[in-house]
């Protein structure tokens, strides 16, 4: 029996791009020239590629002396905002980490190396959601969505159910007919009762997560603040010039890496996947990345984008291939 060759998951972000074009963005810079671009003005919802922007205002509030880096905040405070089932487990890696009562800084760096969701809902607290909307106009981005508590709009499917005593059906149907701004002001509502709840109540009675039909993640995925590939690139160049935000976003590298310098933030849910890498290698040659696809299909959102960021940056002849072909796709569906 001949076994079937697994396909490269290089190849299936490749296959994605291609089948999923209206619904994706690429930009690749070497050296702050452009190579490659497709889309990059598409507004698409960001996933976890929104934390930038708080990992930016809580930057700036401790810069201006609003906020103390190395203020202590307990973990119970931060677990308030946790809601069980619905980050894949990346709370808890954080904690792990933890070897005493965690700092702002360490609570921002949980955000951001780990993609902590309860993390961000905490800092949406400290730093005004408000505060957080303004960042986006000091980055000169005039086509976004308002920020909102989106883990706490986790919670609104089962708030609906419970509390209008809808079905699982009616639930979705509610949810696709919802307005912005009634979603965006549940959302809202939401968060503050998960804050002032210490016994987390709230969440125990409406997380539904875990029994969640998966038709009602694809809807609020579809829902997530919406962003532009091109104002992400920008704003991720312009961080990265400040050495806090440098060490911020700081990933490891391997002691064989031709790398000297990595910067990494993805976002992922049941179907986005999203992502920013920046490079710096050991001849001073820097590479910035931005890859954002939409409506992936249930499979495919945990696939990994870091193997296609790697080739793509790398391997010259490998990205010319890669970008021939997506070309004469993009070229026939003008």
């Amino acid at each position: 029996m001949k076994l079937l060759k697994r396909k490269p998951a290089s190849e299936k972000v490749v296959d994605l791009l291609i089948n999923n074009f209206n619904n994706s963005s690429i930009m690749l810079e070497r050296n702050g020239e452009l190579i490659v671009k497709y889309r990059e003005e598409t507004l698409l919802p960001l996933a976890s590629i929104v934390k930038i922007i708080i990992a930016s205002e809580f930057i700036d509030q401790v810069s201006r002396g609003e906020l103390d880096k190395d203020e202590e905040v307990g973990l119970d405070i931060i677990d308030r905002y946790y809601i069980p089932h619905s980050d894949g487990g990346a709370h808890a890696m954080w904690k792990k980490t933890l070897t005493k009562t965690p700092t702002l800084m360490n609570i921002c760096q949980g955000m951001i190396k780990f993609s902590s969701n309860a993390n961000s809902e905490y800092l949406l607290q400290r730093l005004g959601v408000q505060n957080v909307n303004n960042k986006l106009k000091s980055f000169n981005i005039k086509s976004h969505d308002f920020i909102y508590p989106f883990s706490s709009a986790g919670l609104i499917p089962g708030f609906l159910i419970k509390k209008e005593k809808l079905s699982v059906r009616k639930a979705i149907d509610k949810l696709n007919q919802i307005s912005e701004e009634e979603y965006i002001n549940l959302s809202m509502e939401i968060h503050k009762k998960i804050g002032a709840d210490q016994e987390k109540k709230f969440i125990n009675t409406y997380n539904i997560f875990r029994a969640s039909a998966l038709r009602i993640q694809e809807i609020q995925s579809n829902k997530f603040i919406r962003g532009r590939l091109v104002d992400y690139v920008c704003v991720f160049k312009e961080l990265l010039k400040n050495k806090h935000h440098k060490e911020l976003f700081s990933g490891i590298l391997r002691k064989e890496s031709p790398y000297k310098y990595v910067a990494y933030k993805g976002g992922s849910t049941i179907n986005i996947i999203n992502s920013l890498m920046y490079l710096e290698d050991k001849e001073d040659n820097n590479y910035l990345l931005g890859v954002f696809i939409n409506n992936t299909g249930r499979k495919k959102s945990n696939l990994s984008l870091m193997e296609f960021n790697k080739k793509i940056i790398e391997d010259i002849t490998y990205r010319n291939d890669v970008l021939k072909n997506l070309e004469s796709i993009w070229l026939n569906c003008k």
